[in-house]
């Protein structure tokens, strides 16, 4: 990934301790084994300032170590964090439609399983990293101490490290198996706790989800799983036994075909048996490898994302206190999916006016919620405009205009006000108490204390969030439906002429006939057209039947 070797590149002064480091430690280390095996060969006496020497050469050797290490340990902390920074903010910057076409789902694996995997191979950096170092210096060692015996162990080795990767190679295989079986495994959780009301009603439902989806599921994950660690227990195994067979190997050529010194055999055995850890250690770590370069991969549809948001507290810029929002011929369709025409919205030609109530009614599937989002600039018009009039913005800014509670809205715990300051709460704690908020929830250090609460609460507490903000254009998409007829009656009678007296453009999804007096129009969606209704204001029986008329 360009991001990790960037970032490696500005951490170059702490990747050069150590890589020096590290280098020192193993070359310092394997000074240390030579001198020990001379002194084990030796037939003198060796002095005590001897001994001296090679414990200050241990000491100094672990100094370097842990300096060394400690670099190393902050170099993947840092990459780790910065790694998860960055997704986050791709997503944060992204075009919602790009977010959307991923899938909730596979954003959270990516953003929780695949980055905590390229997190955890990032932590194993210090080891490989070290280990790689030793079996380097070990080699250079090994040719130094008898060049027969080297060219021996290379060929021995290459030819194990050939059969080694066909495995990996296989390996590889079963853990991308694994994890695309993971995205319906994350598919299958979300219903388990998000349907947990509708599973808890059907027993037949709740057998289908458990028998045919989760345990299915679950056994194919533990196939993958499970022929992929085989593999790599099996590479494990097998370069165990290929270091244990050169032993035996290099014992044979040195005593029967060379007659190669004992120091020099004591000296190859020692240092094979030294860089037993190191092999088993990346040879362990090849699992995780490997499915970290996976998760990688999966990462490239976050890290690929274009951005089109900014993260700076910078205020919303200021509209006039009379506006113009206009959509010109705009039109937006839905990508094709199998052999069913696509669904289309447009062309819509609208101007609404601050100060102006609008409902925007019509029957399910209709193009309601496409609607909403073109004109909220979360959905960009494939054709025709969609602005502000005498008001050029980036369409970043456009956006930043508009307050909205959807139908499959998100609470926010977090209560930010207009200008990102310090929410007043005494300000605020009548609208609290209008909603009927006041005894179950307050406002702690900018938060609120809860939102552990009824759909119905949530919603209000999503209004009184959309007060704070006092943006000039406000959105509603069916914010009534969860309300009870007092609420129902409070945010058609009071509220909405409220938000009307403060000069904003209220635009309300709303199948409630008998509130449509309350809005200065009434706009009808039928197969994603627009059109204006003209409705009886004073007579609802009327709009009741003119409604059902024209409908559905």
């Amino acid at each position: 990934m360009v991001f990790i070797k960037n970032t490696l590149r500005e951490l170059k002064a702490h990747l050069a301790v150590a890589l020096v480091g590290g280098v020192a430690k193993v070359l310092l280390s394997f000074l240390i084994i030579s001198t020990i095996s001379d002194f084990v060969a030796t037939t003198h006496e060796t002095s005590l300032n001897s001994y001296i020497i090679l414990l200050s050469g241990v000491l100094l050797s672990f100094v370097i170590g842990f300096i060394a290490n400690d670099r190393v340990a902050f170099i993947s902390t840092t990459v780790t964090r910065l790694l998860r920074e960055h997704l986050s903010e791709k997503v944060l910057r992204a075009q919602f439609t790009e977010i959307e076409n991923i899938g909730d789902s596979k954003v959270r694996v990516n953003l929780t399983e695949d980055t905590s995997r390229v997190a955890n191979v990032i932590a194993m950096l210090p080891t490989i990293f070290f280990s790689l170092c030793y079996i380097f210096v070990a080699f250079v060692y090994l040719l130094y101490v008898n060049m027969i015996m080297f060219a021996t162990f290379i060929g021995v080795l290459i030819s194990g490290t050939i059969i080694i990767s066909f495995v990996v190679r296989s390996m590889n295989k079963k853990y991308r198996r694994l994890r695309e079986i993971l995205d319906d495994y994350q598919n299958h959780i979300a219903a388990l706790s998000l349907g947990h009301k509708e599973m808890s009603l059907n027993r037949l439902r709740r057998s289908f989800l458990f028998s045919r989806r989760i345990l299915l599921t679950t056994e194919d994950i533990q196939k993958s799983e499970y022929e992929g660690d085989r593999l790599s227990f099996f590479a494990m195994d097998f370069a165990e036994a290929l270091v244990l067979s050169m032993l035996v190997l290099m014992i044979f050529i040195a005593n029967s075909l060379i007659n190669a010194p004992i120091v020099e055999l004591s000296n190859f055995l020692l240092v094979i048996l030294f860089i037993r850890g190191p092999i088993a250690t990346i040879i362990s770590g090849l699992p995780n490898i490997n499915r970290a370069i996976i998760s990688l991969d999966k990462l490239k549809q976050i890290t690929k994302l274009e951005e089109v948001n900014t993260l700076d507290d910078k205020n919303t810029e200021k509209l006039p206190k009379t506006f113009t929002l206009t959509l010109e011929n705009a039109c937006f369709t839905y990508p094709k999916t199998d052999d069913s025409k696509p669904f289309s919205v447009g062309p819509v030609n609208l101007s609404l006016s601050s100060g102006e109530v609008v409902f925007i009614v019509g029957g399910n599937g209709c193009g309601k919620s496409t609607l909403i989002k073109l004109i909220c600039g979360l959905y960009l018009p494939q054709s025709g405009k969609v602005g502000l009039e005498n008001f050029d913005s980036s369409e970043e800014e456009y956006r930043n205009q508009f307050s909205a509670i959807f139908s499959d809205y998100y609470l926010m715990k977090d209560v930010i006000s207009e200008f990102g300051n310090s929410v007043d709460s005494e300000t605020y704690d009548a609208l609290l108490e209008e909603l009927h908020l006041n005894k179950v929830v307050s406002l702690e250090s900018d938060s609120f204390s809860t939102i552990n609460l009824s759909q119905g609460q949530k919603k209000r507490l999503a209004l009184f969030q959309l007060y704070v903000e006092n943006k000039p254009i406000v959105v509603f998409d069916e914010w009534a439906a969860d309300q009870d007829p007092f609420f129902r009656n409070l945010f058609y009678r009071k509220l909405l002429p409220d938000l009307k007296a403060k000069g904003k453009v209220v635009i309300v999804v709303s199948h409630d006939v008998q509130y449509f007096s309350q809005s200065d129009r009434v706009l009808k969606l039928l197969d994603g057209e627009l059109k204006e209704s003209q409705y009886e204001h004073s007579d609802i029986n009327s709009i009741v039947k003119q409604f059902e008329l024209e409908s559905y």
